[in-house]
């Protein structure tokens, strides 16, 4: 884009040569697809086809050029002339079908997606629907040619710096997601490595005895804030916040969830309840409809990746795919009847 400002600004001073900068815009329209889909599609994005189709647009790019500077120097040629206007077509399909699939792929899944997510798509395809209006749609509203002359290639800058910003940004965002996802991996992960050791110290102490340590009252207790008060609806939840509503030491909590609900630390624990709440609003006709992210916060998640990532260890499957089985179920239910 860049390479295109600077062709349309020297057009007047050396002629016909601006095609020659103009050769440097072959990557235009098809490397923003690329970029696209390597921001909203995550690993294994871009593949050889992917490529092919990018450098085809390329090439078809190098070619108009070349054609349209042979033609400022006089020196047509009878091939180049044959094919301006295949080229040309060709070229006005592909770039238009990539144009739409960059769009796409902000958009893809955007239900799904969680607010920071979502965000980091409408950041995107405002900048570039907001580009391709200044330069597609604004042109064409504009009865000055003089006046559409010099704004060309200033409208195409303003729109390459704008896209290229929103880029940037999506960057910034999906690197603080991602440090956020670590750092609740390394959270899971302490609290795995805890639950290994408190497990093995148990062994060599003789569980049997640890066992009879255990309080079935408390055991009642945290029970009833399981089911009743639903207290694993919360995000924020932590063992010290169910030891101070019992008002018992948290060891005495954490060795009861150990042994009497056999789960291999609190955060597991917790995120039992979580799932079966999560499979309860899949099933309810009332909120079968709701999207994936919000069952996730209404389940007491704090984000969909953590969300997809313990239903897939529990239940053994994506909870797209869960929801997708329950629907096909219910549609072959109701052509039964």
């Amino acid at each position: 884009m860049a390479m295109m400002s600077l062709q349309n600004i020297s057009a007047s001073v050396i002629g016909p040569y601006q095609y020659l900068i103009g050769l440097g815009a072959c990557a235009t329209c098809n490397m923003v697809w690329l970029i696209s889909r390597a921001l909203f599609r995550g690993k294994n994005a871009i593949k050889a086809e992917h490529i092919v189709l990018a450098a085809s647009i390329g090439v078809l790019v190098m070619l108009n050029k070349t054609n349209a500077l042979l033609n400022g120097l006089s020196m047509d040629t009878f091939i180049l002339g044959r094919m301006q206007g295949a080229v040309g077509e060709i070229l006005n399909l592909l770039s238009s079908s990539v144009l739409v699939l960059s769009i796409w792929e902000a958009f893809r899944g955007f239900s799904e997606k969680n607010k920071s997510e979502q965000l980091q798509r409408i950041i995107f395809a405002s900048a570039f629907l907001s580009g391709l209006f200044a330069n597609m749609v604004l042109p064409s509203m504009l009865n000055s040619t003089s006046l559409l002359s010099e704004l060309t290639a200033y409208l195409v800058c303003i729109s390459a710096t704008g896209i290229i910003v929103a880029i940037q940004v999506v960057l910034m965002l999906q690197k603080n997601a991602s440090k956020i996802e670590v750092k609740e991996a390394i959270n899971d992960s302490a609290d795995n490595k805890q639950s290994v050791v408190l497990q093995t110290s148990t062994k060599l102490a003789n569980s049997d005895s640890e066992l009879k340590n255990t309080d079935p009252e408390l055991a009642k207790s945290i029970r009833i804030l399981m089911q009743k008060e639903k207290i694993y609806l919360r995000a924020d939840i932590k063992l010290i916040d169910i030891a101070q509503s019992l008002k018992v030491p948290e060891y005495k909590v954490s060795r009861t969830i150990r042994y009497c609900f056999k789960a291999t630390n609190f955060n597991s624990f917790i995120n039992q309840y979580r799932i079966e709440h999560a499979i309860t609003l899949m099933q309810d006709a009332s909120s079968q409809n709701w999207s994936l992210l919000v069952i996730s916060l209404e389940s007491g998640f704090s984000s969909l990746a953590t969300f997809n990532r313990v239903f897939k260890a529990t239940v053994g499957e994506q909870p797209s795919e869960y929801k997708r089985r329950l629907l096909e179920a219910d549609r072959t239910l109701l052509v039964s009847l």
